[in-house]
């Protein structure tokens, strides 16, 4: 396999190594209509190819694994745009209840669609849930906050039946595709810092996310993560777990 020049830089930083640009990638292309109009159906792997092509973009979205989590509510704002307007776990009952996911059909999918990314040079990843922004969106922050200061036993157990359906996805999912490396999904920054005192935040964090890094640790694959909001108080500790890059969202999210 050839890489483009993008990928290369791309695969190399991730690595650790130095290059002499940083390559181009975007986890967030929100652009649906614009994508169908010039390059037609999202979903075909082609005409991801296309677009990663025309804009030289170094990597190309799989896809997310779902662990069957949907408690987030979305509301359509005056513009048209839909928006996140909380969430309804309220209890841990409702989580016991929830089977995983038949993940076999997507398996095949992506594995094929890896092919074709290989061959055409780019690299691909996997969007992993993570148990912070997975269980802050699905109650609401607000909820959420009020949870972890009257009953953190309730937002740990959540936080560890997330992690231990990211860790199944990675025992079977990421080990079949065998993606370039995996995006953990992690709000849990505003613009001002972390969302919750930094230490009550690796407390909460930092065990959980180890254990289940340590399993794409194994197969050789890296990880990265993303999460909008100031960065100072989490780059530490994704430094420490050994993540390769952090993807903002905030013009001046370091500062």
């Amino acid at each position: 396999m050839v890489l483009s020049e993008e990928a290369e830089a791309f695969l190399r930083l991730l690595r650790g190594e130095r290059f002499y640009k940083p390559p181009f990638w975007e986890p967030w292309f929100a652009m649906p209509e614009f994508f169908r109009r010039r390059y037609g159906d999202p979903d075909r792997v082609e005409n991801k190819i296309r677009m990663a092509y025309d804009l030289g973009m170094a990597a190309i979205n799989l896809g997310s694994i779902d662990i069957n989590a949907h408690f987030r509510r979305d509301q359509v704002a005056r513009n048209g745009q839909s928006r996140y307007a909380g969430g309804s776990l309220a209890g841990f009952h409702q989580l016991e209840s929830l089977e995983l996911p038949d993940w076999r059909e997507i398996i095949n999918k992506w594995k094929e669609d890896q092919k074709r990314i290989e061959a055409a040079g780019l690299l691909s990843w996997i969007t992993l849930p993570w148990c912070f922004h997975t269980i802050a969106t699905a109650m609401g922050h607000k909820n959420f906050f009020i949870k972890l200061y009257r009953e953190p036993g309730f937002i740990e157990a959540a936080f560890d039946w997330v992690e231990e359906r990211s860790r199944r996805a990675i025992d079977t999912v990421v080990r079949e595709v065998k993606p370039s490396f995996v995006l953990l999904d992690g709000d849990c920054a505003y613009k001002g810092g972390l969302m919750i005192d930094p230490k009550v935040f690796r407390r909460l964090v930092y065990r959980r996310t180890e254990e289940t890094v340590s399993r794409l640790r194994r197969l050789g694959i890296p990880y990265v993560f993303h999460t909008d909001g100031k960065l100072d108080d989490a780059i530490p500790i994704l430094i420490e777990l050994g993540f390769s890059a952090v993807h903002g969202c905030e013009r001046t999210p370091m500062i």
